[in-house]
């Protein structure tokens, strides 16, 4: 019978440990990677939700703002138009005839233009390949022309936006909710929105002029403005909001293409 030596012990000693380093370091990996997979996959769950939740709220908020505005603006010049007909009914001369006939003519056309324009921006779908650029720069018009809120937008670079469609929507949502919030609290006359387009990323900021709210750290006041925070982390964009009492809010958001 052969006796192993103290060198042997501490040889096969060494190897069984370092055995059982390789088996522990292949199983944490794997766990490791499984983890990242599970992770991974919860991600993708989030944004899909996410995604689908902001393709409802943009349709919801189209049709509402559809309806309410046909009812408040068109109903009211249709209402107008009416009065002028009674009162050119009941006049006699040719001269005033003739005259209130111009202004009817006027205000059916005006109520013409606004039945398309608001047709045009409510029933685009965001799924069909439209631009948000696009989108909301219809939001813009639309809010200038029956807000009475001046609203300038401006587009820089010649490039062609480089944002995934399925990000452009949750990109739109963000602003969407940050225009409401305007609309809602602000009492701004004015809107500025500007987006840099160039090879490194999507720079998006507008901001408004009007009361502003009292910054406390990192924790925004209200739903909108947390959702707009937590949409952007979706998307890997990085977003900020500033306020200044008295003088206004500021959103940006950068969306990185490398």
């Amino acid at each position: 019978m052969l006796l192993i030596s103290k060198l042997e012990i501490l040889w096969i000693s060494g190897g069984l440990f370092i055995l059982l380093l390789v088996i522990a370091y292949v199983f944490f990996k794997k766990r490791k990677k499984s983890d990242i997979h599970i992770q991974g996959l919860e991600n993708k769950i989030k944004f899909q939700s996410a995604l689908q939740s902001s393709l409802l709220e943009i349709r919801e908020e189209r049709a509402l703002a559809f309806s309410k505005e046909l009812q408040d603006n068109v109903g009211q010049i249709l209402s107008v138009a009416v009065m002028q007909l009674n009162m050119q009914i009941g006049r006699q001369k040719d001269d005033n005839e003739k005259e209130n006939s111009i202004a009817i003519k006027g205000l059916v056309e005006k109520t013409l233009d606004e039945i398309r324009f608001i047709s045009k921006s409510s029933l685009a779908d965001v799924k069909d390949e439209v631009l948000f650029t696009d989108l909301i720069q219809q939001d813009l018009q639309r809010i200038e022309l029956l807000k009475n809120i001046e609203c300038h937008f401006n587009l820089v670079g010649g490039r062609p936006i480089n944002i995934p469609m399925e990000h452009q929507v949750i990109v739109y949502r963000m602003l969407q909710e940050f225009i409401n919030n305007i609309l809602k609290h602000s009492q701004s006359r004015k809107i500025d929105l500007e987006i840099i387009n160039n090879i490194q990323s999507c720079f998006i900021c507008i901001r408004d002029y009007g009361k502003g709210f009292v910054m406390k750290g990192k924790v925004m006041p209200g739903v909108g403005l947390q959702n707009i925070k937590s949409r952007a982390k979706l998307i890997n964009a990085e977003c900020v909001i500033n306020s200044t009492v008295g003088q206004g809010t500021e959103l940006t958001i950068d969306y990185p293409y490398l």
